[in-house]
């Protein structure tokens, strides 16, 4: 549900909102680190530097390369990502444009994954002046 979610809010923002201005403007770090015990591993994604107090979206993908998203009217949005990709709603960055959060999953899984954190703000009231940043891609083994 909650990726559905991320996906729509995703779609929604980028479709309804002209003049989106887009960049590599925030750094995302991402780490792991395994339970001495049981096995699973602790996630943190720690985005800094980007927009303040707005939502922060991760794409993820099995491979990096470029993906276009063509929002019509309203431009293009292009990740580092090759498609096919998933969007994982991480939540509001601060007032100073950082967001840090874990996530606890297994260990052992085989995989590497490609992330990129994509950051929607919408200022003002009218006009409304909406802004995307992008970070730069990262990969974890999982």
């Amino acid at each position: 549900m909650l990726k559905q979610l991320s996906s729509a809010c995703l779609a929604a923002v980028c479709l309804a909102l002209p003049g989106l201005a887009q960049g590599n403007c925030s750094t995302l770090d991402v780490t792991t680190q395994l339970h001495p015990v049981r096995p699973i591993q602790t996630v943190t994604v720690d985005v800094q530097g980007t927009l303040p107090n707005a939502m922060v979206v991760l794409a993820i993908s099995p491979k990096p390369g470029t993906t276009t998203v063509n929002m019509r009217a309203f431009g293009l949005l292009t990740l580092g990502l090759e498609a096919p990709f998933t969007t994982l709603l991480v939540g509001l960055s601060d007032p100073s444009g950082d967001l840090k959060r874990e996530y606890v999953i297994p260990d052992g899984l085989g995989v590497t994954r490609y992330l990129q954190s994509v950051t929607l703000s919408i200022a003002g009231s009218t006009p409304v002046q909406p802004a995307i940043c992008t970070s730069n891609v990262t990969s974890i083994d999982l």
